[in-house]
């Protein structure tokens, strides 16, 4: 099989590289909001092995990372600024239909984008999967640490890091220095800030239409007090087997049949109901 289909769009802070892949029986798309310092570059990986051409998919590398544009502005790497651009990717492919994966800082990402999609489109959103999505300020493991830097302070973090990686993981290392402080460092102050709010999983859970399912490796059990939150708010949890943080990376056989069967069963719940 070939590898998905990449995409780029321009935006006021330079091009946001994609992949998307379509499949004309299913119009549910699904969206993968990555996690800090991540990128899309696992879906070219997994995509030929676990079934996934099954469902149209649009897996970006947010700004600042990956191969999408990296600007120097603080501004830029707000929640709601990733999802902005998200929306933009949403509306000039004409998505109607669509299930969201959002991992760690893409659980607030895509809080601001349902709330966008909301308010300006017909969108149709069935499922949110928050996989170790922040919700409070005791998850904020390593943005917290970055975020409680100045910005000068951090620069020389970073750098201490690279030189770190740059015995130990060369891989990492050159994607590390790609990136530079600035994405890593502004994206923790402004994850940090909203999850300390204690609004994000209120702004979750006042859309009703939309199913939401609470994802956590179960190697983590026990580890986030958004886990207690959602548990206590008689939320769906799911916890995927002999997997950790990287779910979809630690335990790939597990973690998407149970994505795809729970998105079929709201899409076919919806259809019902429609």
């Amino acid at each position: 099989m070939t590898e998905p289909p990449e995409k780029s769009i321009e935006t006021d802070y330079g091009e946001i590289r994609y992949h998307r892949t379509v499949n004309s029986n299913r119009p549910c798309e699904i969206l993968f909001i990555h996690g800090l310092g991540a990128d899309k570059k696992w879906f070219s990986e997994q995509y030929p092995g676990y079934g996934m051409s099954r469902y149209a998919w649009i897996v970006p590398d947010l700004l600042g990372f990956g191969e999408s544009a990296k600007p120097d502005i603080p501004g830029a790497y707000t929640m709601a600024g990733p999802a902005d651009l998200v929306l933009k990717i949403l509306l000039e492919k004409k998505v109607r239909s669509l299930a969201i994966l959002a991992h760690p800082i893409g659980g607030p990402v895509a809080a601001c984008l349902m709330e966008k999609i909301a308010l300006e489109t017909d969108i149709r959103v069935h499922a949110l999967f928050y996989l170790e999505g922040n919700l409070d300020e005791n998850d904020a493991y390593l943005s917290g640490k970055f975020a409680a830097y100045s910005y000068n302070e951090y620069q020389a973090v970073f750098q201490r890091r690279l030189g770190s990686l740059k015995e130990t993981d060369p891989d990492l290392y050159r994607e590390t220095k790609a990136i530079g402080p600035l994405p890593f460092w502004a994206s923790s102050v402004d994850l940090v800030r909203v999850s300390k709010s204690g609004e994000l999983l209120p702004r979750i859970i006042r859309h009703p239409h939309i199913s939401l399912c609470f994802v956590f490796g179960n190697l983590n059990k026990g580890r986030f007090t958004s886990e207690a939150l959602v548990t206590n708010a008689g939320l769906a949890v799911e916890y995927i087997p002999d997997a950790g943080h990287m779910m979809y990376l630690d335990a790939p056989q597990a973690f998407w049949p149970m994505v795809f069967s729970k998105t079929d069963e709201v899409i076919q719940a919806h259809t019902e109901m429609s």
